[in-house]
């Protein structure tokens, strides 16, 4: 996890200094200039910004506290390591690989967007359609059968959910029908699962909540990042 995040961290702040150096003008649609100076400083600042967050929030452990860990987990993987199955394989090596690479190549496309390079709508396509598929996973795989009911509801509702917001975020970025329904609809269930997951990830310290509420809140951040950017192009 702490790989994935400085690598995201970097290509965020990398990106962000190269759109430093984008023109700060264009044609507008009257035969005159339009400075895109304020929407060029705006996003370099966000994603520098974002990569900086990124890094500085690298979760940290302490040693004794890993090492316990680490032999905790080598006794329970011992002991069932017969009883793993296709789920946990899902949630464990597959879909964070995956994840992994579809922010990385969200962040590509936005760069290849804002720059106008060739072939950037296909790079959202793939990287907004492979999150989605990947949250949707989630929510059968994030959750063994046969914890709590009310763990697996709130994992299956908030990430479905939150693979309808990045499709409904999608659809806005490339100006397609049916994108704001899509986030109408997810975007009050993400809230109130994001809500439930804080809270019970507060009273009782459970690692799965935490997760969740990671998960769920990376899945907003996208949607709302993007939004924003799009309504920022509207309107100059």
């Amino acid at each position: 996890m702490k790989k994935t995040q400085k690598i995201v961290g970097f290509i965020s702040i990398l990106v962000g200094l190269t759109y430093l150096f984008y023109a700060k003008e264009g044609h507008s649609g009257y035969g005159g200039y339009v400075d895109h100076s304020l929407r060029i400083i705006l996003v370099s600042f966000f994603l520098i910004g974002f990569g900086v967050l990124i890094l500085v929030y690298i979760p940290k452990q302490k040693i004794s506290n890993l090492s316990n860990h680490k032999k905790n987990q080598h006794m329970e993987e011992k002991d069932s390591n017969q009883e793993r199955g296709f789920n946990d394989l899902l949630k464990e090596a597959i879909l964070p690989k995956i994840e992994l690479i579809a922010l990385v190549i969200l962040v590509v496309a936005t760069a290849f967007k804002f720059l106008h390079f060739n072939g950037s709508e296909q790079l959202l396509v793939i990287s907004f359609c492979t999150l989605s598929a990947v949250y949707f996973l989630y929510g059968f795989a994030y959750v063994k059968e046969g914890s709590a009911q009310f763990d697996l509801i709130l994992s299956r509702i908030g990430f479905i959910a939150s693979s309808i917001v990045l499709v409904g975020t999608m659809f806005i970025v490339l100006r397609m029908t049916g994108g704001n329904q899509m986030i109408i609809v997810g975007t009050p269930v993400l809230i109130m699962a994001i809500l439930i997951s804080l809270y019970k990830s507060s009273t009782k310290q459970d690692q799965l909540y935490r997760s969740m509420f990671t998960k769920f809140s990376t899945a907003l951040l996208i949607s709302a990042v993007f939004y924003f950017f799009v309504w920022l192009v509207s309107i100059e």
